[in-house]
């Protein structure tokens, strides 16, 4: 657990050897929506033992065992939204004392990810997007959507929507529902019974507890997840460089992260690797995301 200022605390996992090889950069890791560390069970070991890096996954502020302190999000402009959430990454880092850092996310903390690289520039060595959320413009139908009372319905429905609220609404069935939401997320075979039925307790009791993160969602996406703020109008900015993991049957299109690369320079251009799976590629494709993340530390680091 970190303490940092304000009286907060972000709850970490680290992994890495006595020693860090020369050169490599830590990696920091922000998981997606209401999601904590322990869904990278997977990676991180394996990641530090072949890099030689240190990894961190923080449990965002208002998720997993991190402080969950009151913030009304609905009351924020967006873009004040993204400020404080990358003022929650930064506050973690300063109080690991990182000066420089690999710096990836899932879904939405690919986004708040890559935010806070394009505002603190001088700390991120390379940013990682993986199944990055928030990426395109949203298209036309949607507005002719929401200009339906069906649209209209749905609009108010998505700015109420809280996954928190719901988990605690369903009392004794909660374990079992987000028992099937792991089954229906996940690729078939990737886990044993036994690590299925821990993530779907540890999906649900991180979910289930009160929290105002809770009430982001809507915040920072519109209906069907598509960002009030996409990455598009801002990442020809970014001064990093970016590579991207998606698993092909990813509901976030990985085509759009191609689109977003191209408007980098051929310096900063990194890869976009499609791999089997699909939003949760860091389960779904372990082995292969372990191997590309450990091939970019080893490339920035010079090795």
């Amino acid at each position: 657990r970190v303490r940092l200022d304000g009286g907060l605390v972000a709850a970490a996992w680290r992994a890495g050897p006595a020693e860090p090889t020369a050169g490599v950069p830590p990696l920091v890791v922000v998981p997606g929506f209401l999601a904590g560390a322990g869904w990278f069970w997977r990676n991180l070991g394996p990641i530090a033992r072949e890099s030689g890096s240190t990894v961190f996954v923080m449990d965002c502020i208002g998720a997993g065992l991190s402080s969950r302190p009151r913030r009304n999000f609905k009351a924020m402009r967006k873009e004040d939204v993204e400020d404080v959430l990358c003022a929650d990454l930064e506050r973690f880092v300063k109080a690991l004392r990182l000066d420089r850092f690999v710096l990836a996310g899932h879904s939405l903390g690919g986004l708040i990810s890559a935010n806070y690289a394009l505002r603190y520039p001088h700390r991120v060595v390379s940013l990682i997007g993986l199944s990055s959320a928030g990426l395109p413009e949203s298209p036309p139908t949607l507005d002719r959507l929401l200009s339906t009372w069906e649209g209209k319905l749905l609009k108010v429905l998505w700015d109420n929507l809280r996954p928190g609220s719901v988990a605690r609404a369903m009392g004794p069935w909660g374990p079992a529902m987000a028992t099937r939401y792991s089954q229906r997320r996940l690729r078939k075979g990737q886990l044993t019974e036994e690590e299925r039925e821990a993530l779907a307790e540890y999906l649900f009791h991180t979910t289930a507890a009160p929290s105002s993160l809770d009430g982001v969602l809507s915040s920072v996406f519109q209906p069907l997840a598509w960002a009030h703020r996409p990455l598009k109008w801002r990442f020809s900015e970014l001064r990093v460089r970016a590579d991207f993991i998606y698993g092909e049957s990813d509901w976030m299109r990985w085509e759009h992260s191609v689109e977003l690369l191209d408007t980098l320079p051929a310096e900063l251009r990194g890869e976009v690797t499609v791999t089997e799976g699909a939003h949760h590629v860091m389960i779904d494709a372990a082995d292969e995301v372990n191997e590309r993340i450990v091939q970019i530390l080893q490339e920035v680091g010079g090795g």
